[in-house]
Formats: C-alpha cells, sequence, structure tokens
C-alpha cells in the first residue's frame, strides 16, 4: 500500500472520511483555509528561489496576489463569505511581510524545497510492505553541517514542545530525508515547524 502522513492523520481522526477520501475517491469541496495555506506556502518557496538574486518583499506580494486570484475560491452572493476571504487575503500579505522581516532569505542555505521523498516498510507481523512518501516544505543546511527540515504551519493553535517530541508528520520526514541522502546522520538532522501566524519555530 502507498501512504502518506497526511492519509494517516486522516485515518486516525476520522476513518470515514479516509474511506471518502481514499477508497471511494471522493473529493471534499475547497475551502478558504486550504486556499490560503496553499498560496502562502507557494509565495514562501518564491521567496527563497534565486534568479541570480532573491525576490524583494514587493515582488513575494505581487506572487502571492497572484496564486490568490488563479486559486480564487467561488464565491456566492453572501456577504460573510465576501468578507472572509478578505480577512484572510490581507492576513496572508500580513504574515509575509513578518516573515520576510525576520527571515530575510540570504541568511538562510536552503538546498531543497518541496522536496519529495518516498521509503519502504514491512509490517512486522504480517511480512507485508508499504510506501510512505511525502513532500517536505524546506530543508536547510546549517553552518556545523547539520540538516534542518522545516514544515510550515499556518494554523493559529500551537502544539506542546512534548508533542512536536512525539509528532508523527516530522518523524516520516525524518525518515524520508534520511531515505533521500543516505550519507545524512540521524544525529545531524533537526526538525522545526515554523508556525507562521505567531511566528515562532518550535524544534526537536
Amino acid at each position: 500500500m502507498r501512504t502518506s502522513y497526511s492519509n494517516i492523520e486522516c485515518f486516525r481522526n476520522c476513518p470515514l472520511k479516509y474511506k471518502y477520501q481514499n477508497i471511494d475517491k471522493i473529493k471534499a469541496p475547497k475551502n478558504i483555509d486550504a486556499l490560503f495555506g496553499s498560496s502562502i506556502h507557494a509565495s514562501l518557496k518564491f521567496m527563497f528561489q534565486r534568479g541570480p538574486l532573491y525576490p524583494t518583499l514587493d515582488q513575494i506580494i505581487d506572487f502571492f496576489r497572484t496564486i490568490w486570484e488563479q486559486k480564487k475560491l467561488p464565491m456566492d452572493t453572501d456577504a460573510l463569505d465576501s468578507s472572509a476571504e478578505t480577512v484572510y487575503y490581507k492576513e496572508g500579505i500580513s504574515l509575509l511581510e513578518k516573515f520576510y522581516k525576520s527571515n530575510p532569505p540570504w541568511n538562510f542555505n536552503v538546498v531543497d524545497m518541496e522536496s519529495r521523498f518516498e521509503f519502504e516498510i514491512e509490517d512486522a507481523k504480517t511480512g507485508e510492505k508499504h510506501i510512505i512518501s511525502g513532500i517536505m516544505d524546506r530543508v536547510d543546511k546549517n553552518a556545523d553541517d547539520s540538516f534542518e527540515i522545516i514544515d510550515y504551519k499556518t494554523k493559529r493553535k500551537m502544539p506542546a514542545q512534548k508533542d512536536i517530541d512525539s509528532d508523527l508528520q516530522m518523524s516520516i520526514y525524518q525518515l524520508g530525508l534520511m531515505k533521500k541522502w543516505p550519507h545524512i546522520s540521524p544525529a545531524k538532522i533537526k526538525l522545526s515547524l515554523y508556525f507562521l501566524k505567531h511566528g515562532e519555530k518550535i524544534s526537536t
């Protein structure tokens, strides 16, 4: 079986939702949170791309604006829907401005973005083999030759440190990076969740 962290988490939270999405292949309608998250992630990827210079803040905001318009949800005439979209849009611009000022891209050695991986695991009881796949938002190489996997979060709630230390998603990402670059020692990998709305990064 091929699966991913998001599918595993979906099953853990609601097996029926997992069935609808992954077995019955019923697509869930897009919502404003998904639009916001995908637009911010795309803009942050653009921020760390050199060509040969890093983009300016104005260019990043323009990029976000373009992505937002392309992915814009079909809204009805309900004033609340229109108002909500405007709030999210303005929050996205504010979030990017704050992130850019506290994380100028030239201060980081980003070696990979939206890095795809997959690795095989075997069920110890049945011997059945499964493929775990995923995409890491960003991988940095630090001055001490260690690597840091960074996953961006646009949700408002920040978990406790103990929850980060046992986070399944980041554990899967570490295994994915080790499979992709087997020369890296596990002790040289730092795992970080960056909570964009708070401007806080929690590492383990």
